[in-house]
């Protein structure tokens, strides 16, 4: 077998339950730059001949506090060769190329593209401590040149090794360009920017990107080519600034950010899909001018980079589709470089018929671009039903087939196989082919004869399988993670159950790696994305979510764990009761079949499911023993002004609350404000907050404070929305196991994990702080149980006095 522990890395195989360490440790095959990888599956980079293909393969160090990842050659015969025979027992011809080690938050390697000789690879590396910059490797030779040496690290390139052109993107180094003044007048700027030097966090972060051009085989360095840009996370903050070079080298495609801001402004109302979209949030709450400028970015237009002269030409004059129809875009070259396909873009509005107008006003499409003759022209467009928010159809991906058609991908949802259809060139205009079930075959079929795909569900960890197409014949071509073999995990199984309108709602039911019938467990109910075709890890969440969550290690200290998705997202009210109901009602079922002891019931929330903790432990008769939120939306007065200025806005929030706290709304706000009831919380819980920003939680941390209720806050500085950082996502997770095994089962662990941050000493002091806390909870209860029965005092009276009942 190839990728295994003994040419990849040395595991600690003492231990026989797992631990979050472990889940840290876990190799997974990654392919950031892919569209697909959007959706939590990577794509596979065969070479352009067909006999060799890569994988990417990426763990956590907690030792070293690295993310160490690994490119893996494989030989496409000789993995056909071992699919056919099932009397070989190793798999030869494939090794690792190059490994590198991250300590930033970004991978180690990405962005890895085959060059046209089919012998050499590029991709961006990086090393401890030293910005990612582009390097070349000869994969048959074993030959690493580095081609760049910028002093910030690379976020996207494009690289041809006929003409020896790169061209990239970089960060500019940023900051508070108002911090040295005695004083300054304040717009729309976030509290984040208001009190840090440096450049603001993510989310909705406005980053300034710088693109340059440079040719490797020249002394020249590289030259900018476009005055910096900002990138706005708002409208397109998942989707990376990709590059598409022509094959021969002269001509480049990217999505750049809108340069005029009334026109940005102006496709707002003009695009159906973007007037309903969370994008008019952005301006609705009369931004200056200053603070708009920065957010050019809230959409991006396709434009043709000439990369011999540096001249830079929008040829779509209209925003790109990336919030409604998918998050993804792409460019695609027809090999003689006289026409470039455009993905998921609308389509421009002036000069044609009214019907055209309305059917371009609603829809995103693909287009070809012809360069010679600067003409656009439409292939197919997605279809958006009057009213939605996102396409019900996503565009994933498209490739150039060797005849000449197009093959595009469209998913129904995320967690569907996608869908291909092909389109080819007649006379009357781009035309779908019927029945193109044999014209997709060969999208995945190129020169190789081998289709992959990665094997996985709630129970079995993924692996890398290849297909041969010819023969028919399948087989395991990888051995990721052999320490699992040797670890104890619990039995994930779908969930279902109906909640209180009768609605069926379904999660992932985690048993206690000892499960023994007839006992009540403890239970903790996971807030956030479920894919029932997934392993099930810390969730079942792409990527196994690094944050918070730590689903089999709790599995493994005897409790049940619940994982439960979103319901009913609408930024409004009904959405927060939706949420409260299902997971209520979760707990209700499981605890009438016998399985949990509903007076130890934990909830761990993360981002947008720190609305439903906050309603749960505030309002909701459960008895929830423990809590703990990571980097999490909150609900109320205390989130208004961290909201201010940002993507969502603050009107986000008034959705939300269904009202505004001033004039006649005033009072039905404080009536549904968490915040303003914190008095009535009786659960301990934990707070993490990630990134140098000031929580949407602070208020409530400070206020459960101010009642002496057993609350702690935890600041990540340097993290990201979703922990990266090995250290940062052990401390999260091994501190999530903790503190439920601490409040449910009344557990306290002793002994630090080898290779971690942790000691004796400060295992002693997290638990004396605990203890502590413990022993404020029986009088924070005891007042809790009187607010709340005061507030039901006072609703009644007020409902007598009305006649309507709170």
């Amino acid at each position: 077998m190839i990728v295994d522990a003994a040419q990849l890395s040395e595991e600690n195989r003492q231990a026989t339950t797992l631990s979050a360490v472990d889940m840290v440790k876990m190799r997974s095959v990654i392919d950031p730059f892919s569209g697909a990888s959007l959706y939590g599956e990577p794509t596979f980079k065969f070479s352009p001949d067909g006999k060799y293909f890569t994988i990417v393969t990426q763990e956590g160090n907690p030792k070293a506090g690295t993310m160490d990842a690994n490119i893996v050659l494989f030989t496409t015969q000789d993995v056909r060769d071992y699919i056919n025979n099932r009397n070989t027992a190793v798999l030869k011809g494939s090794r690792v190329l190059a490994s590198f080690s991250s300590t930033s938050n970004s991978d180690a390697i990405r962005g890895l593209q085959w060059q046209n000789d089919s012998r050499t690879i590029t991709f961006i590396g990086e090393k401890p401590n030293v910005p990612g910059q582009v390097f070349k490797l000869g994969v048959i030779s074993g030959d690493l040149v580095q081609l760049t040496n910028h002093p910030r690290s690379i976020e996207s390139y494009a690289f041809n090794d006929i003409s020896e052109n790169i061209l990239y993107l970089s960060t500019l180094q940023t900051s508070n360009k108002n911090w040295h003044l005695p004083s300054y007048v304040v717009g729309t700027q976030r509290l984040r920017e208001l009190v840090s030097r440096d450049q603001p966090y993510w989310p909705n972060a406005p980053e300034q990107l710088q693109l340059y051009v440079a040719n490797v085989g020249s002394e020249r360095g590289a030259k900018a080519i476009l005055p910096p840009f900002f990138n706005y996370g708002g409208v397109d903050e998942y989707v990376p600034f990709n590059i598409w070079m022509s094959p021969n080298g002269e001509l480049a495609a990217i999505a750049l950010p809108s340069s005029d801001q009334a026109e940005s402004a102006k496709w707002l109302t003009e695009y159906r899909p973007l007037e309903i979209n969370r994008v008019r949030r952005t301006f609705a709450e009369n931004f200056d001018e200053q603070t708009m400028q920065n957010r050019g970015g809230q959409f991006r237009q396709f434009a043709i980079i000439d990369v011999v002269h540096g001249d830079v030409k929008r040829v779509v004059n209209a925003p790109t589709a990336s919030t409604i129809g998918g998050l993804y875009v792409k460019a695609v070259w027809q090999p003689d470089n006289s026409r470039v396909y455009l993905g998921n873009t609308f389509l421009p509005l002036d000069g044609i018929g009214d019907d055209d107008r309305v059917a371009r006003s609603g829809s995103p499409y693909i287009a070809e671009y012809h360069t010679l003759r600067d003409t656009l022209r439409t292939v197919t467009s997605i279809e958006i039903p009057d009213g939605a928010t996102a396409a019900p159809s996503q565009f994933i991906d498209m490739s150039l087939l060797p005849n000449g058609r197009l093959a595009t991908f469209w998913s129904q949802r995320t967690d569907s196989a996608p869908r291909c259809r092909v389109f080819y060139d007649s006379e009357s205009g781009w035309t779908e082919e019927k029945n193109a079930g044999s014209e997709c075959a060969l999208t995945s079929r190129s020169q190789s004869g081998v289709a992959l795909s990665i094997r996985e569900d709630l129970n079995t960890a993924p692996e890398l399988m290849a297909f041969d197409l010819e023969t028919g014949r399948q087989r395991q071509i990888s051995d990721l993670n052999p320490v699992f073999k040797e670890r104890s995990f619990g039995k994930v199984e779908l969930f279902q159950w109906v909640d209180g309108k009768d609605r069926i709602r379904a999660g992932g039911l985690v048993y206690p790696t000892n499960y023994e019938p007839g006992i009540r467990y403890p239970l903790v109910v996971q807030l956030g994305s479920f894919h029932p075709n997934r392993f099930f890890l810390a969730s079942s969440r792409a990527g196994h979510m690094s944050s918070a969550f730590a689903g089999q290690a709790l599995a493994n200290k005897e409790i049940m764990v619940l994982q439960v998705p979103h319901f009913d997202i609408g930024n409004s009210k009904a959405e927060i009761g939706s949420n409260r109901l299902a997971i209520e009602s979760a707990i209700d079922r499981l605890n009438e079949k016998g399985l949990v002891d509903i007076q130890r019931i934990g909830l761990s929330g993360f981002s947008r499911t720190g609305f439903y903790v906050q309603e749960l432990i505030t309002f909701s008769d459960l008895q929830i023993a423990a809590a703990k939120v990571s980097d999490a939306s909150n609900r109320g007065i205390h989130a208004l002004p961290i909201f201010f200025g940002r993507q969502h806005g603050m009107s986000h929030i008034e959705g939300l609350m269904d009202s505004v706290p001033w004039g006649a709304d005033l009072e039905k706000w404080v009536r549904s404000d968490p915040n303003m009831h914190v008095d009535f919380v009786k659960t301990p819980i934990s707070i993490e907050s990630n990134g140098p920003v000031i929580s949407a939680w602070w208020g409530t941390y400070t206020t459960l404070k101010r009642l002496h209720k057993p609350v702690e806050f935890v600041q990540f500085p340097d993290g990201q929305h979703i922990l990266r950082k090995p250290h940062e996502q052990l401390a999260s997770q091994l501190s999530t196991v903790d503190w439920f095994d601490f409040w449910l089962n009344d557990n306290v662990r002793m002994d630090p994990y080898p290779d971690t941050p942790e000691t004796v000493e400060s295992l002693a002091e997290q638990y004396e702080r605990w203890h502590k806390l413990r022993a404020q909870q029986e009088e924070s209860n005891l007042a809790a149980i009187e607010a709340r029965k005061a507030h039901r005092e006072r609703s009644l009276n007020a409902a007598g006095e009305t006649g309507v009942q709170d």
